[in-house]
């Protein structure tokens, strides 16, 4: 599992873009998936569904919309990337 922080502007998580929750701004994935339905994303512990919220592609994210900055109180906008299901739902 990988997590990540939304900012509030960046759409890209991956192959060295997106923000880790250490501050670090070159975000990457440990492993990298086939496609996004290797993958479980939740923001905030929201389930985001791939093809709808985001999309996979040469080892990065890429959402719709940029996930919010957290407020800094409960990390209720930490990106959470479950991967290697291997065909979730196939």
């Amino acid at each position: 599992m990988d997590t990540f922080q939304g900012d509030g502007s960046t759409t890209v998580f991956g192959n060295g873009s997106g923000n880790t929750l250490d501050g670090s701004t070159a975000a990457n994935l440990t492993v990298e998936p086939t496609d996004a339905t290797d993958l479980q994303i939740f923001i905030g512990g929201v389930y985001q569904i791939p093809g709808t919220h985001y999309t996979y592609s040469g080892g990065a994210i890429t959402f719709g919309s940029p996930p919010p900055a957290n407020n800094g109180s409960d990390s209720g906008h930490i990106i959470a990337v479950i991967h290697n299901l291997h065909k979730l739902g196939a």
